[in-house]
């Protein structure tokens, strides 16, 4: 990977970031990191004055020096580790060659870490306090159920107390 500017902009874009992050962590030394991820010095030198690797490494670095014990650490370098990861589950997800039911799981796996599969505490997803309702269809003997579950925003309703109407009675509420 010495040819670094032949890769596609967002697969430079990734590198520059896994760069700046070896720096800002500084658990080696810069001509280890350059070796490790097959850059040279003048590229490294472009990307230095690069308002994007500049970016990024003021970014890493105080999310390192933010990470005060071991914990904070540990905690900060699995979620660079999955950063990594979503680079290639991006890839994995839309590869045809890969079965479906690897893809599937691919699938549902980045959508519990993106928050969107209703899973999340706070997600606002059925069951979470957000209103919501579950509709559980059987079909036939022994099949396994089909379930369909959908948010219902909140919904505020104001109301006038000399407007002739009970807000404790709902027959009278005017939707």
């Amino acid at each position: 990977m010495s040819n670094v500017a032949s890769l596609p902009p967002t697969d430079i874009d990734s590198q520059m970031l896994k760069v700046a992050r070896a720096i800002a962590v500084d658990l080696h030394p810069i001509r280890e990191i350059m070796s490790i991820y097959g850059i040279d010095q003048r590229t490294l030198d472009t990307w230095n004055k690069h308002p994007r690797f500049q970016s990024y490494l003021v970014s890493e670095a105080e999310a390192w020096n933010a990470a005060t014990n071991t914990a904070e650490r540990v905690k900060l370098k699995a979620a660079m580790v999955m950063e990594e990861f979503m680079l290639k589950a991006h890839g994995e997800l839309h590869d045809a060659r890969q079965g479906l039911n690897h893809r599937v799981e691919l699938a549902k796996l980045v959508a519990k870490i993106a928050g969107i599969d209703g899973s999340r505490a706070g997600s606002g997803g059925p069951g979470e306090g957000g209103g919501g309702f579950k509709l559980v269809i059987n079909i036939g003997e022994g099949r396994k159920a089909t379930k369909v579950e959908a948010a219902i925003p909140m919904r505020t309703i104001e109301h006038d107390e000399n407007d002739g109407t009970d807000p404790d009675n709902l027959v009278t509420l005017d939707y």
